[in-house]
C-alpha cells in the first residue's frame, strides 16, 4: 500500500519552503487530535526563516495523529500528521511510517516523549457504530456492543472495568511500597455484572506475584486498603461538577 494513502487516510508532510534542504518548523496547530476537518481547512502552519505556509486538509476527515509538536523542526517531506475517517484503522499506515523512521533515524523514538493524556480524552463515534478514544498520544477502539449494532470492539463498560482493575493494581502497589514490601507484580482481574445495562456489581480477583516473606494479614490489609482507595466513590467526588456544551459541524 502506498505511504500517501490507506483507504481515505492521508499523511500531512512538511513542504519545501526556501530550498530542497531547508527544514520547516511547526508554528501552530489549528486543529487538535480527534477534531474533524473539512477539505481545504487549515490544519497547521509551518515556517522556514521568513517564509510561512499553511498545510490544509486534502479531504474531509479527522486529525488522528500530530507527529510534530509546535516549535519542532523537520526536513521537507517529513510526515507530521495523519487525517482519516473516525472509524478507519490507521495501524498499517503507522507501521509504514515507523519503518521509514527507523531507517532514517533509529534513535528518534527514544528522543520523542509520548504525549500523556493529563486526564483529557475525546471519544469519536461513527454512523457505522464504531468509534475510538484519543487521549494524548494514545488511542483505543470501542463500539456500542452487539445490541447497538457493534460487537467488534470493547464497549465503554469494558474500559470502565479495565480502568477499575488498573487503578486497583496501582493502589495495591503503592500500599506495598509504603510498607516496604517487595513484590514482582500485581495481577487484578475484574468482571462487571450484569452483562448488559448498568453495572450492578464488580467481581475482583487479585494475585500478588513474587511477594516477599510477609504475613497474610498484612497482605490482606494492603489489598483492602487499595480497594478502598480506588473505589468509584473515591475516584469521583460525590459533588463532581459536570459541564456540558455542544456544537454542530456540517
Amino acid at each position: 500500500m502506498p505511504i500517501e494513502q490507506a483507504d481515505m487516510a492521508y499523511v500531512l508532510k512538511t513542504p519545501w519552503l526556501d530550498d530542497p534542504s531547508a527544514a520547516a518548523t511547526v508554528a501552530e496547530w489549528h486543529v487538535s487530535v480527534g477534531e474533524a476537518v473539512s477539505a481545504d481547512e487549515p490544519i497547521v502552519d509551518v515556517h522556514s526563516g521568513h517564509i510561512q505556509a499553511t498545510i490544509t486538509a486534502r479531504e474531509d476527515g479527522v486529525l488522528r495523529r500530530s507527529l510534530l509538536a509546535a516549535d519542532e523542526t523537520a526536513p521537507p517531506g517529513t510526515p507530521i500528521g495523519i487525517v482519516a475517517s473516525a472509524a478507519e484503522s490507521i495501524d498499517e499506515l503507522l507501521d509504514e511510517l515507523n519503518e521509514l523512521d527507523e531507517l532514517d533515524t533509529p534513535d528518534a523514538a527514544a528522543d520523542t516523549p509520548t504525549v500523556l493524556p493529563n486526564r483529557r480524552a475525546t471519544a469519536h463515534f461513527a454512523a457505522d457504530r464504531s468509534g475510538f478514544v484519543s487521549a494524548g498520544g494514545y488511542e483505543w477502539p470501542y463500539d456500542g456492543g452487539a445490541s447497538f449494532g457493534g460487537g467488534q470492539a470493547p464497549t465503554p463498560i469494558d474500559y470502565f472495568t479495565a480502568a477499575f482493575a488498573a487503578c486497583l493494581s496501582v493502589s495495591i502497589g503503592v500500599q506495598a511500597d509504603i510498607r516496604d514490601i517487595h513484590f514482582d507484580g500485581v495481577a487484578v482481574s475484574a468482571e462487571s455484572w450484569p452483562k448488559a445495562g448498568s453495572v450492578e456489581s464488580i467481581e475482583l480477583t487479585v494475585e500478588l506475584v513474587g511477594v516477599d516473606e510477609t504475613d497474610d494479614r498484612t497482605l490482606e490489609r494492603i489489598v483492602e486498603t487499595g480497594e478502598q482507595t480506588c473505589h468509584v466513590a473515591e475516584l469521583i467526588d460525590e459533588d463532581v461538577e459536570l459541564s456540558l456544551s455542544w456544537t454542530k459541524r456540517g
